[in-house]
């Protein structure tokens, strides 16, 4: 895959003369000599296609089996802007039904959503660019992408190489109880075993002293946008304190144990698993 690395196509079209066919050929509609980039223009303008493209880019992004007239509006959106996909995302994002109740915290997360998102809200990418910058050994710069990498393919996607060509079950399928064993793993791998796991949670906390553990919890939860109702907000107030209280949350060779404590019960939550 060294030409991915480079900004190549994994795989490109071949025009091989020898196996060609060029005899007149029906394609739909359409008759002619035509080729295999002929039979794509074909297929990509085809309302068919809208119909299929337009109604996956909605379920990827908000919820399953949208109404026929969202998915009528977004096809006008695809075949009049000449199938560009751009014109399709800012349609869904600037549609009502985006910001209904229907769909805001509806999804449940796939691995990406679950691993990067947390990585991103850490500080994880910046941490890594220093690293790479600074470290002779690109190996252990690269250490959070590979981690992350791994915890995803252990939460059930391994990214470009899904099962089959009918690709990952979305949805439900995501959640099992060996998945969410590996989402709650998340937590160990950030704090329980790196080296700097305790400046991260410190960055996490927040410099400004916290006199409780529920200011303590607080702070960990704004950092990954999450919510939850008083009984588990209560339980993620019992982890912290057993983990060493505010007081742990301060101390800069103690504070990566509170973070893990905390996210590790947060990661096992339901409310945590959707977006």
């Amino acid at each position: 895959m060294e030409g991915v690395k480079q900004g190549k196509a994994a795989y490109t079209f071949q025009f091989r003369p020898a196996q060609h066919d060029s005899g007149v050929k029906r394609i739909l509609e359409n008759e002619g000599p035509f080729g295999g980039e002929d039979v794509c223009d074909f297929l990509a303008v085809h309302p068919k296609t809208a119909q299929n493209i337009t109604k996956k880019l909605w379920e990827w992004f908000c919820y399953m089996e949208p109404d026929q007239k969202i998915v009528d509006r977004l096809s006008k959106v695809f075949l009049d802007s000449g199938t560009a996909i751009k014109p399709v995302l800012y349609a869904i994002v600037k549609s009502d039904e985006f910001w209904s109740d229907k769909c805001v915290n509806r999804q449940i997360k796939n691995p990406v959503d679950f691993t990067l998102t947390v990585f991103r809200q850490l500080g994880l990418g910046p941490i890594s660019l220093t690293a790479l910058q600074n470290a002779p050994n690109e190996r252990v710069a690269l250490a959070a992408a590979r981690g992350a990498d791994l915890m995803m393919e252990r939460q059930g996607m391994k990214l470009l190489f899904p099962p089959d060509v009918d690709g990952w079950q979305w949805g439900a399928g995501w959640v099992s109880s060996a998945t969410m064993v590996e989402r709650i793993k998340v937590a160990d791998g950030l704090f329980k075993t790196p080296a700097n796991r305790h400046t991260l949670a410190i960055s996490a906390i927040g410099t400004k002293p916290a006199a409780t553990s529920r200011q303590v919890v607080d702070a960990l939860l704004s950092v990954v946008n999450a919510k939850l109702p008083e009984e588990k907000f209560s339980a993620l107030v019992a982890a912290c304190e057993e983990a060493g209280g505010p007081a742990a949350a301060r101390d800069p060779r103690r504070a990566g144990n509170v973070a893990h404590a905390v996210y590790r019960v947060l990661f096992a939550s339901p409310e945590f698993q959707f977006c």
